[in-house]
């Protein structure tokens, strides 16, 4: 199974801290992994056996908000097909909205697990909540960086059995379990292991 991360830079918040840390501990276990960024923003360190590739190759593209999101959709799925990705793994918001239409307008047969870090009721309007849970019940699996933020996304209406609440790692040794925890959670998928 190929699987993929999704997220739009490895620097600052802590979704991509999160990723960074997933990344790493697949790195030790020799799992092949893309790493898929808007951006060339990399702070965090990525697992031995990842590949990062930059979704803007253009740098006017980002300053176009009309042709922005239809050319990471385009660039998105370039990558899924070209390395065969079964399992895409979003790190915000706005990828789970990409990964969202990607799943329905392209590959319909690939597998979505999102990672929520934001407080849905504190961060966005209703519309966008909605908008959001829209994107979370499209996925296999929803991992909740907190109890607050697990607690936001139920309050907000999410009744499906596929969330998780796995704290933020913030400090590797400290929180080796959680990672172990994440990883043994999404490593096997139908019965194939990643």
């Amino acid at each position: 199974m190929n699987f993929a991360f999704l997220l739009p830079s490895l620097s600052l918040g802590g979704g991509e801290r999160f990723i960074s840390e997933i990344s790493q501990n697949l790195g030790y276990k020799k799992k092949k992994h893309y790493v898929f960024i808007f951006e060339d923003k990399i702070d965090y360190n990525i697992g031995d056996n990842a590949e990062i590739i930059i979704l803007y190759k253009n740098s006017i593209i980002p300053k176009i908000p009309k042709i922005r999101y239809l050319y990471l959709l385009y660039r998105l799925r370039k990558l899924v097909k070209e390395n065969k990705i079964d399992l895409l793994i979003c790190g915000l918001d706005s990828c789970s909205r990409l990964a969202f239409h990607l799943k329905k307008l392209l590959f319909p047969s690939i597998r979505l697990i999102n990672i929520c870090q934001n407080n849905l009721t504190n961060k966005f309007s209703k519309n966008e909540r909605k908008e959001i849970l829209k994107y979370y019940n499209c996925a296999e699996k929803v991992i909740a960086c907190s109890e607050g933020v697990k607690n936001s996304i139920i309050n907000e209406g999410y009744e499906k059995n596929n969330l998780y609440m796995v704290p933020n790692c913030v400090d590797t040794l400290k929180n080796k379990q959680y990672i172990s925890k994440v990883y043994n959670n999404i490593k096997k998928y139908n019965g194939q292991k990643i």
